[in-house]
């Protein structure tokens, strides 16, 4: 019996704890006549559940007006992705224009493995072609992040610098409306390092993740066959947060076929030390107690207590950690909260439920008994 408690716990370690957030921003060249694009999707899903990425900025998604969102590459990738790991993917598209001879609508989107509590976007001043900048509020393990995703103009059409000016203007709203542990920013900028619109990013406190960890690395990310510029990036403005590592990916070919003609880019985030520092004091700002009755039968009750109001996300899980139920996903106030999972038609076994809330993330054990 202890050598099977053991074994449990180490498993609900691995299935729950995560103390990093992996962000890729990727072009994934939409479905460009002559390029095999239903296999080059394949490609790409198969590479993301390598990767396994946790926020997902994509660029250049298209979806055929015939079919909608039956054909919607974003979607596509959610799903296939929630088929996975079995756990829902959040995505957000928004169309910036018609793609290859207006034979498809060409998106900007985000894809998210995590809680998103406020979605929007901003249309951005028109160049080669119509821009915008997409915003989900999202809660990670590490804290609330707000997540932007843009593809920009180069240079020579005369709009990025002011495509750039727009964005960063509306990150500052969102910012200011809606208070986030860090602002991460990606997307394919068609501009390279040093260039007026990424030294505008740099002069707005936003910081290339890839210069900070590779200072001597170029950083290549297209063309994928000959690669010569970086135009790809994911920035970030905090004090909480820091990038660990940063890769240049989806740069592979598989079955003689490249993903796309660009290379993604993902960071690996996790908090800052001077945030560690401060656990204790986070751990106390809310507690989530032991479900009663445990073991259960039909229904259990599930207690747990908030110092402040904010986003509060409660979800069960089996054992191989699949999601079972979301017990809850709305913002509420400070104070003690109750609710009740009900587990008719469940099998007996072990399950786990877990509170997300600002302040951090506790996991319980629970077991379900015929």
């Amino acid at each position: 019996m202890p050598q099977c408690i053991l074994v449990l716990m180490i498993l609900a370690s691995a299935v729950f704890s995560q103390s990093q957030l992996k962000v890729l921003s990727y072009n994934i060249m939409g479905m460009k006549p002559g390029s095999y694009p239903e296999h080059r999707l394949n490609i790409i899903i198969h590479y993301l559940k390598a990767l396994d990425p946790d926020i997902i900025g994509l660029q250049e998604i298209n979806e055929d007006p015939q079919t909608g969102l039956l054909s919607n590459q974003a979607r596509l990738i959610s799903d296939s992705l929630s088929a996975h790991f079995g756990r829902v993917y959040h995505y957000y598209c928004q169309q910036t224009h018609m793609a290859w001879d207006s034979q498809f609508s060409e998106m900007v989107g985000i894809i998210s493995k995590h809680p998103v509590y406020q979605q929007g976007y901003h249309q951005l001043p028109k160049g080669a072609f119509p821009r915008k900048v997409l915003w989900n509020q999202i809660l990670t393990p590490l804290g609330m992040v707000n997540f932007f995703n843009a593809h920009l103009d180069g240079e020579g059409t005369g709009a990025a610098g002011l495509q750039v000016q727009q964005l960063m203007d509306y990150v500052v709203d969102r910012d200011a409306q809606f208070p986030a542990k860090a602002t991460i920013i990606t997307g394919d900028f068609n501009n390279i390092p040093g260039s007026d619109p990424i030294q505008q990013m740099a002069a707005n406190s936003c910081m290339d993740t890839w210069p900070l960890l590779h200072p001597l690395l170029p950083g290549y990310t297209v063309p994928i066959d000959a690669p010569n510029a970086k135009i790809d990036y994911v920035f970030f403005k905090s004090t909480k947060l820091k990038p660990d590592s940063a890769r240049v990916v989806m740069n592979e070919r598989f079955r003689g076929t490249w993903p796309s003609d660009h290379c993604g880019v993902m960071t690996v985030f996790s908090v800052d030390p001077a945030e560690v520092q401060t656990a204790n004091k986070v751990v106390e700002s809310f507690h989530l107690a032991q479900n009663h009755p445990n073991p259960f039968n039909a229904r259990t009750r599930i207690n747990y207590h908030l110092m402040q109001r904010g986003p509060v996300t409660l979800r069960v899980y089996d054992m191989t950690g699949a999601e079972v139920v979301t017990l809850v996903h709305e913002i509420q106030g400070p104070g003690e909260h109750t609710t009740v999972f009900e587990a008719t038609g469940c099998a007996a076994g072990l399950y786990f439920y877990r509170l997300i809330t600002e302040s951090g993330v506790l996991t319980k054990k629970m077991l379900a008994i015929n």
